[in-house]
């Protein structure tokens, strides 16, 4: 039988538990009235998994230990609880400006660096918080509105803070029906795929299409990419999401070939999960031995925010489809930090320039000059350069001041289904 303290207490930094936790936070409630404030604070380590699988489970401890010790000092007269694995727990007192201030001042003295065994572990956290009275009135809830805070902290970035609120409960539930309706989205043909060109702007020649994918719901309508793709991505619905597409996007590409659209690639999106599964390759292979094509016909897309960290067995896996001949893009570049660092971890194609920057190169001189680099840079590399987000005739004007490049966006066709798409380039021509 446990002693009182190893029962209340985490076993690695004697931190109280979440049993202990949830005791404290009743007890606070039914202490406090209304008109008093308090702030349940929940803190994650980013990435803390990567630090374990990277440097091993000892140096792991280590990290939470320090983290323990670290609110300890800052923090002596709040309560401080270790939750779970690498989650703390808050209970302080304050308004939403001193609260707010307390969130900074935890990002500021935790963001940084520790030299372990010769080692040094950069640290990063999120932040999830939420008021009493004003989230909810007992424990329940309260931790319900600070695990959501955490969650949408979490996915803006690192050392971040989120405060509860209306917006982020709709989320949630809209998230929930998304993720209740998606599976069966995928096996009522709900989910198609659309094309959208990609063109020579001087010659107005499509050379290339980007296979988009689109759900249709039959009572909510359309449902936004960035909404389903993200839940998919999630709950690993975006495996088979993700091979649904490439199969379809291969299927309309030999009909294109048919109906004598020759030369045309088609360029597809991967998924961080997808080029992590151990049946992606031979599944692309299968698909393309199936409908005729060859790998130099297909371009996989590869998101610049998705991060490669230093990922052997991903960058592995990217060299096997450049082997194999398939074109490797990496898309919305430039939107991120890692734009440089890619190219020097993998051998790519195609750099496909973030939408941003053309949207705003005709009124940003500094943003002009740095568009004008990156595609002088790419030519010098030898790549070929996409830019994304072509919508007037001033976008054009800017990016025909160069030469071999290519462009994408509403001024040459919205994204179109298979038959639209077949139409709109017969008229073009």
């Amino acid at each position: 039988m446990l002693e009182p303290h190893q029962a209340y207490h985490h076993i690695l930094t004697d931190l109280p538990n979440r049993l202990y936790f949830l005791e404290k936070l009743d007890e606070k409630i039914i202490k406090s009235d209304f008109n008093s404030e308090f702030a349940l604070i929940l803190l994650d380590i980013d990435d803390f998994k990567n630090i374990n699988d990277s440097y091993g489970h000892k140096i792991g401890d280590i990290v939470l230990i320090e983290v323990a010790r670290k609110l300890r000092s800052l923090y002596h007269h709040a309560f401080i609880a270790h939750m779970s694995s690498d989650e703390f727990a808050i209970l302080m007192g304050g308004n939403k400006d001193e609260i707010k201030e307390q969130a900074e001042n935890l990002i500021n003295h935790l963001h940084t660096s520790i030299p372990i065994e010769h080692n040094e572990v950069f640290l990063s956290i999120s932040i999830g918080i939420c008021l009493f009275p004003y989230d909810g009135v007992d424990s329940e809830k309260l931790i319900q509105m600070a695990d959501i805070s955490l969650t949408e902290a979490k996915r803006l970035g690192k050392n971040q803070y989120v405060f509860y609120n209306d917006d982020l409960e709709y989320r949630r539930v809209r998230k929930n029906w998304i993720e209740h309706h998606l599976n069966n989205a995928l096996f009522n043909n709900e989910i198609t795929v659309h094309y959208q060109p990609i063109v020579n702007p001087k010659t107005k020649v499509i050379t290339g299409l980007e296979a988009l994918a689109r759900w249709y719901h039959p009572k909510e309508g359309a449902i936004s990419p960035q909404e389903f793709i993200d839940v998919a991505e999630s709950n690993g619905l975006i495996i088979p999401i993700g091979t649904y597409i490439v199969q379809i996007a291969c299927q309309d590409l030999a009909e294109l070939n048919k109906r004598g659209f020759e030369n045309l690639f088609v360029s597809i999106n991967l998924s961080l999960k997808q080029l992590k599964h151990p049946d992606f390759i031979p599944t692309v292979d299968r698909i393309l031995q199936t409908y005729g094509l060859n790998a130099k016909q297909i371009q996989f897309e590869i998101t610049e925010t998705m991060t490669l960290q230093e990922d052997s067995e991903l960058i592995k896996t990217i060299g096997e489809l450049k082997n194999k001949q398939f074109r490797i893009a990496i898309d919305d570049f430039g939107k991120g930090f890692s734009s440089i660092g890619y190219l020097k971890q993998i051998s790519v194609d195609t750099l496909k320039i973030d939408k941003s920057y053309v949207f705003n190169v005709l009124t940003d001189e500094k943003l002009a000059k740095l568009t004008n680099a990156i595609i002088i840079m790419g030519q010098l590399l030898h790549l070929d350069i996409v830019v994304e987000g072509v919508e007037t005739k001033e976008h054009l004007a800017f990016i025909n001041r160069f030469s071999n490049i290519l462009a994408q966006g509403y001024y040459f066709s919205r994204p179109l289904p298979l038959e639209e798409f077949i139409e709109s380039s017969i008229n073009r021509n």
